[in-house]
């Protein structure tokens, strides 16, 4: 969203995120505390969690390409 609005300040917006940026940024540094709290604590599920995730993006990009066509 942050990266949007610099890109194209012109675009129509229905909704309007309150307080922004900071709702965004408040958004951001909690995913990243509970990423790294995982690593830190549970490193073998959170690296096997990782791994699957990862291995799900080129079955997202395979299906993604197949539904355009």
């Amino acid at each position: 969203m942050i990266k949007l609005r610099k890109d194209s300040p012109n675009l129509d917006r229905p909704y309007k995120v309150p307080l922004y940026p900071v709702i965004p940024l408040i958004a951001i540094i909690g995913g990243l505390f509970v990423i790294v709290n995982q690593l830190l604590t549970a490193t073998l599920i959170a690296l096997g969690d990782i791994i699957i995730t990862l291995i799900g993006l080129p079955v997202y990009n395979y299906m993604s390409k197949k539904n355009d066509n």
